[in-house]
């Protein structure tokens, strides 16, 4: 049972507890949900909107999460807290951006 609607999931990724992120494409949003033992999954926390165009993979590095953009060529950067909620790493939602 999924408990969601994505338009587009592009990328999944879990952090130190098994906590799945979902990159979500459409909104440039991530999710992150619980995967309980009957496999279905608990919304931990609803889609975080990044400001950004067209989010399509997201990695861990640590309590830290980066998600490519490749409507506008720049990275956002996630931080996990003690309870696995994510938050920007700044307003802008940018942690990295092409040079051009």
């Amino acid at each position: 049972m999924v408990p969601f609607a994505i338009a587009i999931a592009i990328a999944i990724a879990f952090d130190e507890s098994g906590r799945m992120l979902v990159a979500e494409a459409a909104k440039s949003t991530v999710s992150a949900y619980k995967v309980r033992n009957n496999g279905h999954l608990k919304t931990v926390q609803k889609p975080l909107p990044n400001g950004q165009e067209t989010l399509c993979w997201l990695e861990r590095a640590g309590d830290f999460f980066y998600g490519g953009n490749t409507g506008n060529s720049t990275v956002s950067g996630y931080r996990q807290d003690a309870h696995g909620l994510l938050a920007l790493t700044n307003e802008a939602g940018i942690a990295a951006a092409a040079v051009r």
